[in-house]
């Protein structure tokens, strides 16, 4: 039987709760481990809900390892309990994709100190020389598990310092919080990807090993003006996140 949509009411965001429905029918055998899983369209009409919205949701049913997408087969049901070992798959070549990756995470601040940056950390971040910033300690995990993905220092600077009492629970991303709580929406974002050792403390505070190298980004925000607003450094944990990048043909420029 069809979960019962009314039963399963939004309580967040939307593409959770169809998350939700979704799994509820798989594990009610509606869509038995062999079969064809609904097309977009389908669900979309069924449950009433935009087309971002079903991507969001079986994306996460991709993700969990009870769906699989194959090329002219459409998508296939391959489990009926979600896979709890597989790391989180990002996309950050776009703003859309960075976007979705905050709605899809969650920061949480366990220390901040006031800085001075020097002229190495001003360089990287392209802001001036000894100039003070509220360096926010944090961590990223996954909406529906609390493990860490990554650790993150958090770059604001002075003006913009309220945005640290709002991380807290079900908060919206760093990005969105300048717009809504300043007016000054993030106009660019310049992301450097490299390969780095996690900061010794922060390995200790997650409880992960601070020898094995990790993926590092850092990501720079600018208003409209070319100014920095805010920044991070993310190291993201071996085995818990991986960075996946699609390009089409049908998108490149001509010859």
């Amino acid at each position: 039987m069809t979960a019962d949509i009314q039963s399963l009411k939004p309580t967040g965001p939307r593409y959770l709760w169809l998350h939700d429905c979704l799994l509820a029918d798989i594990q009610a055998s509606k869509f038995p481990v062999g079969s064809h899983f609904p097309t977009e369209e389908q669900i979309a009409a069924q449950y009433q809900v935009s087309r971002h919205t079903v991507r969001e949701a079986t994306r996460l049913l991709v993700e969990n390892g009870l769906i699989r997408r194959r090329r002219s087969l459409g998508t296939i049901v391959i489990g009926k309990a979600p896979t709890v070992d597989k790391p989180y798959v990002a996309a950050l070549g776009s703003m859309k994709e960075l976007m979705d990756y905050t709605r899809n995470t969650r920061l949480v601040v366990f220390g901040q100190e006031t800085v001075s940056l020097k002229k190495a950390q001003a360089a990287a971040l392209g802001v001036e020389i000894n100039s003070n910033w509220l360096m926010l300690h944090a961590y990223r995990h996954q909406v529906r598990r609390k493990e860490p993905i990554s650790y993150s220092q958090v770059y604001l600077r002075p003006a913009y310092a309220e945005i640290a009492s709002k991380l807290k629970g079900d908060h919206a991303s760093i990005f969105n919080l300048h717009r809504d709580l300043f007016g000054i929406p993030v106009d660019a974002v310049i992301q450097r990807i490299e390969a780095a050792k996690i900061p010794t403390a922060a390995a200790r505070e997650l409880g992960v090993s601070a020898t094995v190298p990790t993926l590092k980004m850092t990501r720079v925000y600018l208003d409209a003006g070319g100014n920095v607003m805010s920044a991070s450094r993310n190291f993201y944990i071996p085995d818990r996140f991986e960075l996946v990048t699609h390009w089409h043909r049908s998108h490149a420029d001509e010859l």
